[in-house]
């Protein structure tokens, strides 16, 4: 690749005016943490300090504090100092743009005007493309690279910016920064928490992305992060290049495929992307995600936001149901209908939506759709003979999650099943599964009489809504549904 020169020098990199104008961005939504309070109380002489230090060569980056998260899965964060953090800011005001010029256009993670929407939608237009408008058969192959940023080498990645930027003192900080920390290797591994780490981990898989355009000559290629995909019409070719990939990321940049984590499938048959499952003709909501939409609201309770934040997701993708259900929740909160427009508004839900979401707020509605689902259930299971359950069902008992009820389990003795909505399949799966639904709006309590065990003739479920409002279901010797 051709080396393009940096036209900003390590004077502009470091001047007043570029670390005030680093501040101002950092501070951004964070003047209320005791940390920035304390640096913005004397703001000039902290800025004049950390220019006077990087002039004379004697800056050293602070310790981190690291925490841990666990949204969705746990991952360790370490934060810097306040003053660290903007030196991050003004180095990636600067180099930003620069390298941004040097990323292919199918890159969206962390880039101006990319983003996750952009990339789902990019895979929906690539699709469309090989499939000829759905006239052939589409095969993905999608990758994940195992433990990314705890596995990125700092020697590489240096090498890397050494070819783009001719300035000794900008890479010799840049060396600073990247070498503060480390993920249990000296020289391997990128804080999550640092801004200059996004933009290093695009720098790092960039090579990765011109292996890909250029040498395999792949033009239907999506990669967000450390997620990509490759589309093509033919298995046998995505088999031929996987090996290729691999080799390169293991011997050009020290990095290894997740085993557990990489498929090749047809979009028919559906393909996780970027939290959504995606198909040839729509897309619907991954499951974790959407129970962890769930237990999120739950948490925040009456946060307006939150909802509208979600709803606006939600629209994205085939998603109606969710967000009647997501309104329903909401509603059941004591909320006006006029806050219920204007969450919808913020939400971004259009307007002939409202209505029918509106429209099913009734215990009475929420009921049916209970009792609906769990004879849908009790049938499919006894149909298809899953996991010892063709002849009884000894129960059907109601999970909570964070005082929501959003599962049912379904079991016979030890022996459990689950029902995929989205696909509207019951399957088996080792002894403990959950059986999985969408969120049972207001229904509160599922009793069953006279006790736990084999259904009878007289044998009932009682749905009790947490208006209480009720709803019996009878069940016969078999242990189905007769009436509701």
């Amino acid at each position: 690749m051709k080396k393009i020169s940096l036209p900003p020098q390590y004077s502009n990199i470091i001047s007043i005016e570029n670390l005030l104008a680093a501040w101002k961005e950092f501070a951004k939504g964070k003047r209320d943490r005791k940390d920035v309070q304390e640096f913005e109380r004397n703001l000039m002489s902290q800025i004049i300090s950390l220019h006077r230090e990087l002039a004379a060569k004697t800056y050293h980056h602070s310790a981190y504090e690291s925490f841990s998260i666990s949204d969705p899965k746990p991952r360790s964060i370490h934060k810097a100092k306040v003053r660290d953090r903007v030196l991050h800011r003004a180095f990636y005001l600067i180099l930003c743009p620069f390298f941004d010029r040097t990323f292919i256009s199918d890159s969206f993670s962390c880039r101006l005007d990319k983003g996750t929407h952009k990339a789902r939608e990019r895979f929906v237009q690539f699709s469309r493309r090989v499939s000829k408008n759905h006239t052939r058969t589409v095969w993905i192959l999608k990758c994940d690279i195992k433990k990314f940023f705890a596995s990125i080498d700092h020697a590489i990645l240096i090498s890397i910016l050494e070819r783009h930027i001719f300035d000794r003192d900008i890479t010799d900080l840049l060396g600073k920064i990247i070498s503060s920390f480390n993920s249990g290797v000296i020289g391997t591994g990128l804080p999550l928490g640092n801004l200059t780490s996004q933009l290093f981990a695009n720098i790092y898989l960039n090579e990765l992305d011109q292996f890909i355009k250029h040498q395999l000559k792949l033009k239907y290629y999506v990669r967000y992060a450390d997620d990509f995909v490759i589309l093509h019409h033919d298995r046998n070719h995505l088999l031929q290049i996987l090996p290729a990939i691999n080799s390169f990321l293991l011997e050009k940049l020290k990095l290894t495929l997740h085993p557990d984590k990489v498929f090749i499938k047809t979009l028919a048959s559906g393909v996780d992307f970027l939290g959504w499952i995606h198909f040839p003709d729509h897309r619907v909501l991954r499951g974790a995600t959407r129970r962890r939409m769930f237990r999120n609201l739950a948490a925040k309770k009456d946060n307006e936001e939150a909802v509208a934040s979600y709803l606006g997701m939600l629209k994205h993708g085939n998603a109606h149901t969710l967000r009647g259900k997501v309104l329903r929740c909401f509603s059941m909160r004591g909320f006006t209908l006029i806050e219920l427009l204007i969450v919808l508004a913020i939400g971004g839900i259009i307007v002939g939506t409202v209505g029918p979401a509106i429209s099913q707020f009734p215990s009475g509605s929420q009921l049916d759709e209970v009792a609906g689902d769990l004879k849908q259930t009790i049938q499919l299971a006894r149909e298809r003979s899953v996991a010892g359950l063709a002849n009884s069902v000894h129960g059907v008992f109601l999970e909570s999650n964070a005082g929501i009820p959003d599962r049912y389990i379904l079991f016979r003795g030890a022996t459990y099943a689950i029902r995929d909505p989205i696909f509207d399949q019951v399957t088996s799966l080792r002894t403990s599964i959950e059986l999985d639904t969408a969120l049972v709006g207001g229904v509160s309590e599922i009793t069953f009489a006279p006790r736990w065990g084999t259904p009878s003739a007289t044998g009932t479920i009682t749905l009790i809504h947490s208006t209480g409002a009720t709803r019996i279901l009878r069940l016969n010797d078999l242990g189905l549904i007769v009436s509701d």
